[in-house]
């Protein structure tokens, strides 16, 4: 394995601790308690290893080789597709009387349709 992929496990795996653990803690406060001024910095605040996370594939999309990028190019398009359909689809929906709050998935949705077409585009230029 490359260093930088070494280097961005690490990075991603720690701003994934720090969102969980973030997550989980703001989230039990914000049930326990009454809604003050710290309750939106509380409910925003799991965003904030996300940019990390962010960060850290960006820096590890940098050192790739011109394939490697084009491939995470093209799964990085596939995703943005399946959720921008998926998403305005459910929007449609709620228009018309569907009232679930559906935005909570889009990260799930985007992570899960990333994976797919990276794995579609590497076998591709196999």
């Amino acid at each position: 394995m490359k260093a930088y992929m070494k280097r961005y496990g690490w990075e991603f795996g720690l701003s994934m601790l720090a969102y969980t653990i973030i997550m989980i803690s703001s989230t039990y406060i914000l049930k326990r308690y009454e809604v003050g001024i710290y309750h939106w910095p509380l409910a925003v605040a799991p965003a904030v290893p996300l940019w990390f996370a962010v960060w850290a594939y960006i820096r590890a999309v940098r050192e790739m080789d011109e394939l490697q990028r084009k491939i995470h190019f093209e799964a990085i398009a596939f995703s943005a597709a399946v959720t921008l359909v998926s998403f305005s689809t459910l929007g449609f929906a709620e228009v018309r009387g569907l009232n679930h709050p559906w935005t909570i998935l889009t990260w799930p949705v985007m992570c899960f349709s990333y994976g797919v077409g990276l794995a579609i585009f590497t076998r591709k230029y196999r």
